[in-house]
């Protein structure tokens, strides 16, 4: 059962970012869309353990997908980030969580389950925006490089010279 709820609150997001934030605990949705209200809408999808089924989550306009890590979620998480991999490819996906010394394990399913970008809810509101900002510039960056029908050329040439005379150096 696929459960959405716009968590945005107060602040205009800016328009195209449009995060899916999988978790079983509507709470934690809502602490992380109050951090990222003027960078982000947050959408809130129960992915409990009875939530998890063989229907694959719908894709955000962002292609972004944060996953919970906490300590009670990190299995689903990683469930369907192997899921994702396999089935969209192209969807970058970020480990939500922290990286505290007593909460770590978070980060360490998040890597195995192949999620590549983690967002450390320790972090200061700022490094999140940043950390967001990035991914999704290079998912964009990685979006226009699949559309482009030209292939890509560099802007120079590489021209190598060797010459060879005995008897000198």
């Amino acid at each position: 059962m696929h459960v959405s709820a716009s968590s945005s609150l107060l602040g205009k997001p800016e328009p195209g970012v449009d995060l899916q934030f999988y978790s079983p605990d509507q709470k934690r949705a809502q602490r992380l869309s109050a951090r990222l209200r003027n960078f982000a809408t947050v959408h809130w999808i129960d992915r409990g353990p009875s939530a998890l089924t063989d229907e694959l989550p719908p894709a955000t306009s962002s292609g972004l997908v944060l996953l919970d890590y906490s300590l009670d979620a990190a299995e689903e998480s990683s469930t369907l980030a192997r899921r994702l991999i396999v089935h969209a490819p192209d969807s970058p996906l970020v480990g939500v969580g922290s990286t505290g010394m007593d909460r770590a394990t978070g980060v360490l399913a998040a890597l195995r389950a192949g999620v590549r970008d983690f967002l450390d809810l320790d972090a200061t509101d700022e490094e999140l925006r940043h950390l967001l900002a990035r991914v999704q510039s290079q998912a964009e960056l990685a979006r226009m490089a699949r559309t482009r029908t030209i292939p890509v050329r560099a802007p120079g040439q590489v021209v190598v010279v060797l010459g060879v005379r005995p008897g000198v150096g």
